[in-house]
C-alpha cells in the first residue's frame, strides 16, 4: 500500500468498509462510492420506496464482460498446451453461477452486500444474489484501478485460492441435459413435473420431480422453474451413478413397460389375423345382392306362334316356289 492509501485509509470516514474492501482486494480501493453501488441489490429500492436507480445492475454487466475477459486471458496463458474445448468448458464452469455464489462466500463479499432479501436462507436455493454481487464487484474494481488491477485481483485473490481448474473441466454443466441423454441412450420415457410453488419472502420457491417410467428419480427446488429442474436432475444423476435403488427401480418398471408392450402388440396381431380369416370379401359381396337382381320376366308365347320347324318348312316352299316361276 503506498502512503498515499494509507493516509487515504487513517482518515476515511468509512474506515471499517475500507478495511473490509481491502481484506478482499487485496489493496486500498480509491472511489468507495462504486463499490457501494456494486453491493446494493435492487431489493432495496423496492424495501424502501425510494427507487434512485442505483443498484448494481449496471456493474453487473460490465463485471460479467471483464470477468469473462480475465478468466480466458488466465486460462490461455496458464494451459498453452491445452484445446479450445478445454478452455471453453473451464471458462464456462468457472464464471456460472453457482461457482461465482461460492466465490462471494469464501471470500466475505455476501457480507457485504445490501439487501432486503434473506441470504442465508437463499444460498442453499441457487440465489444468484452473491454471484451477480461478485460479478458487479468485478466491475467496480474496473472502474475504479483498470483492467490490470482487475486481472490481479481475480488471478491472486480468486483464482489461485478457489479453483481446481482441472476438476471443474471435469464437471457437467447442464445436469438435465445428461439425465436427457441417458434416459434416449436406454429409450426410457422421461417427463419434469412441478410438484408444488411455495411464495416465500425470497420469492416463489418451485420444488420439481423427474419422472423416469413411473419412477420419481429425483426431485429439486429452486427460485426459477430451471433451477428446479436442474436441481432435480441432479439428484437423479446421483441416484442412477450411486447405483442407488432408484436405478433399480427404474429397470424393474422398464421391463415391465417393455414386456406389456409386447403383449398388447401380440394382442393387436392376433386380433388382427382373426379378423382377416373371418373376412370374405365375395361372400360378402354376395350377401348383401338381392337374389333377383338383373332377373328378366320370361317371355310369354303367343298362343299362334308357330313352332320353329314349321317357320323353316314354309320358307323353303316359298322359294321353291319362286324358282318355278323363274324358270317359266
Amino acid at each position: 500500500m503506498s502512503i498515499k492509501d494509507k493516509i487515504r485509509y487513517l482518515f476515511s470516514r468509512e474506515k471499517p468498509f475500507c478495511r473490509d474492501l481491502q481484506n478482499i482486494l487485496g489493496f486500498m480501493p480509491h472511489h468507495l462510492g462504486i463499490y457501494h453501488e456494486a453491493l446494493q441489490h435492487g431489493s432495496v429500492n423496492y424495501q424502501t420506496g425510494i427507487f434512485t436507480g442505483k443498484n448494481n445492475e449496471r456493474l453487473e454487466y460490465l463485471g460479467d464482460a471483464i470477468l469473462g475477459a480475465v478468466v480466458s486471458d488466465i486460462l490461455y496463458k496458464n494451459y498453452p498446451n491445452r484445446n479450445e474445448g478445454f478452455l471453453t468448458k473451464a471458462r464456462s464452469m468457472m464464471v456460472r453461477r453457482d461457482t461465482l455464489n461460492q466465490i462471494a462466500h469464501e471470500i466475505g463479499l455476501d457480507r457485504l452486500i445490501h439487501s432486503a432479501l434473506n441470504l442465508k436462507r437463499k444460498k442453499t436455493h441457487n440465489c444468484s444474489i452473491s454471484g451477480n454481487a461478485f460479478e458487479a464487484f468485478v466491475g467496480a474494481i474496473y472502474l475504479d484501478r483498470g483492467y490490470e488491477w482487475s486481472y490481479r485481483f481475480i488471478e491472486q485473490r480468486v483464482f489461485s485460492k478457489q479453483f481446481n481448474v482441472e476438476e471443474l473441466a471435469q464437471k457437467e454443466i447442464n445436469y438435465k441435459s445428461s439425465i436427457i441423454e441417458w434416459c434416449q441412450k436406454y429409450h426410457y420415457h422421461y417427463t419434469f413435473t412441478l410438484d408444488s410453488e411455495e411464495d416465500t419472502a425470497e420469492g416463489t420457491l418451485f420444488r420439481s420431480s423427474i419422472i423416469i417410467c413411473g419412477i420419481q428419480a429425483g426431485q429439486g427446488c429452486g427460485y426459477t422453474k430451471k433451477e428446479s429442474h436442474q436441481q432435480a436432475a441432479l439428484a437423479a444423476l446421483g441416484n442412477i451413478r450411486g447405483k442407488h435403488q432408484v436405478l433399480e427401480d427404474i429397470r424393474s418398471a422398464a421391463f415391465e413397460i417393455s414386456e406389456q408392450r409386447i403383449i398388447d402388440r401380440e394382442q393387436r396381431i392376433a386380433e388382427r389375423a382373426e379378423k382377416e380369416l373371418a373376412f370374405d370379401p365375395v361372400n360378402d359381396m354376395l350377401s348383401s345382392v338381392p337374389d333377383d337382381l338383373g332377373a328378366e320376366e320370361p317371355l310369354e308365347q303367343p298362343e299362334n306362334r308357330q313352332s320353329d320347324d314349321a317357320i323353316v318348312d314354309a320358307a323353303e316352299e316359298l322359294a321353291y316356289k319362286a324358282g318355278e316361276d323363274a324358270d317359266e
